[in-house]
């Protein structure tokens, strides 16, 4: 079986997971994945152009972002503009599709899935494609009626997907975010602790910094420590090298900076880690993770069974991300300045409230995720 996964480079939760469905896919000798970048392969322009308004808003301006996103929700202008670019810069892809020839299609994108989508209206191919939407709740992009099965991450977008957007209920599979499978491996979380070379009986906070801007992160560890509570903190930069460089002062001189010169004390005891490849180790370890709720980040967390407290989340996927976590008692806000340190401080040490957090994540998240999406493109085969 020959798989062509297509996504594009807005967030690194779209890699992610078709690395961890490619993975799945190959243990099959017999299989073939080849991942690529349908807009980098089609277009460097419309990729620079569609990646490069993707960061800038989402990081330099959120709000307009999440108004921006709102507002595709709707049949507008902007939606007939993306139809009618992508089905122009789509004879590329088809190029590609040709030579590799595969038996299916699996988009991780909404403007791969409208390329896709253009070319079997025009008859240019007839492969089934499966269309992953990589969050917590549905959007007008990713509807399409060329798409022959839609995998979503839970049951209630089933019920969106039927009812705000009018789509056949036997082409939803609430299947969950391919993940990569040594999340749903159990581990005891003090021994893995200890393998970690923390206090392997002092409860566990880890704190997802790269995904947050600087000035944010810095200001939640600044009240933390204001208001230090009784457990240890394992700060995760990932690749943002000011960001480590400004935790690692921190933690090795213990003072956090701060500019009316009120410098404060590192009271938590802190980890501090750059980028790494084992982050399922540090969530089995964990009590409550400190994130963004990004669609990837947050079926990782679920898999390992986490309580997540998220901050500040704008307007577009993370509000909607977020929503689905508070409807469900999966997650707390944490709220600016020095009342973060307080809710962390009662969540942390209430074990009820973390066990009832614990019992509703059992409950609502999908096991074995990539290995069930890959069961049903057999049986769609």
């Amino acid at each position: 079986m020959k798989v062509l996964i297509l996504l594009t480079d807005t967030g690194g939760g779209h890699h992610r997971a078709s690395l961890a469905l490619k993975e799945t896919i190959e243990k099959d000798s017999n299989n073939e994945v080849m991942i690529e970048d349908a807009l980098m392969y089609s277009s460097r322009f419309l990729h620079f152009v569609v990646t490069g308004l993707y960061m800038f808003f989402a990081k330099k301006a959120p709000k307009l972002y999440g108004r921006l996103y709102n507002t595709a929700d709707k049949v507008t202008v902007i939606d007939k503009a993306v139809h009618g670019i992508a089905s122009f810069y789509s004879r590329k892809l088809g190029k590609l599709i040709t030579e590799f020839q595969p038996d299916c299609i699996i988009s991780c994108h909404a403007f791969c899935s409208e390329m896709v989508s253009a070319l079997k209206k025009k008859g240019k191919t007839k492969t089934l494609l499966f269309n992953i939407i990589t969050d917590f709740a549905a959007h007008a992009a990713y509807i399409n009626n060329d798409v022959d099965a839609y995998i979503v991450a839970n049951d209630d977008m089933v019920h969106q997907l039927r009812e705000q957007y009018s789509v056949d209920g036997t082409i939803i599979h609430p299947l969950g975010i391919p993940i990569y499978e040594s999340f749903y491996r159990k581990e005891d979380p003090v021994a893995m602790r200890e393998k970690l070379g923390l206090n392997p009986y002092k409860k566990t906070v880890l704190m997802m910094a790269g995904s947050f801007g600087v000035t944010n992160i810095l200001d939640i560890y600044k009240n933390l420590n204001r208001n230090p509570g009784d457990y240890q903190l394992v700060v995760v930069t990932g690749k943002n090298e000011k960001l480590f460089s400004a935790f690692r002062t921190m933690v090795k001189n213990g003072v956090i900076p701060s500019k009316k010169g009120n410098h404060i004390k590192v009271k938590i005891p802190t980890k501090l880690c750059y980028f790494v490849d084992n982050i399922e180790d540090y969530m089995s370890a964990g009590d409550v993770i400190i994130t963004k709720p990004g669609g990837l980040t947050v079926s990782e967390a679920m898999a390992k069974e986490i309580p997540m407290a998220i901050f500040r989340s704008y307007d577009g996927q993370e509000k909607d991300n977020a929503e689905y976590l508070l409807r469900h008692n999966l997650a707390i806000t944490l709220k600016d300045g020095k009342e973060c340190a307080k809710q962390l401080n009662a969540l942390i040490n209430d074990d009820d409230a973390l066990d009832t957090m614990k019992n509703n994540i059992r409950t609502f998240k999908k096991n074995n995720s990539s290995k069930n999406i890959y069961r049903l493109i057999k049986e769609k085969l």
